[in-house]
């Protein structure tokens, strides 16, 4: 993982923006930080972004399939980052679900903004 990819420091989100109000997340190789919106999580809460206990960014991520000795085909590089793609979907699904107050009429939340 190339730990100067981003060229900004490690505490500072590579968009330079200073939104003080967003949640951060940290890349579990280079210790990169992010806003959560920056990198695709809008919507998940700072109980959320705890329980995920590894998240790669952009960078650090590798497909598993890159690990291989062999060279993959297209379509098998395609069927696995699909497959890859809906694991880390369904994860992050899970993990938002669990941020989500259980009872959205409490939170202030009509049942229109939770679905």
């Amino acid at each position: 993982c190339n730990k100067k990819a981003y060229g900004v420091s490690k505490d500072s989100c590579p968009c330079l923006g200073t939104a003080k109000e967003c949640l951060w997340i940290t890349c579990s190789l280079c210790e990169q930080s992010f806003h959560t919106d920056c990198v695709g999580l809008t919507g998940l809460k700072q109980n959320g972004v705890e329980q995920l206990l590894t998240w790669k960014c952009c960078v650090c991520y590798k497909p598993s399939f890159l690990s291989e000795s062999v060279i993959p085909t297209k379509e098998i590089v395609r069927r696995i980052v699909r497959e890859e793609l809906h694991d880390v979907q369904k994860k992050i699904e899970d993990v938002v679900k669990t941020s989500l107050p259980r009872n959205p009429s409490a939170s202030g939340c009509s049942k229109e903004d939770v679905t």
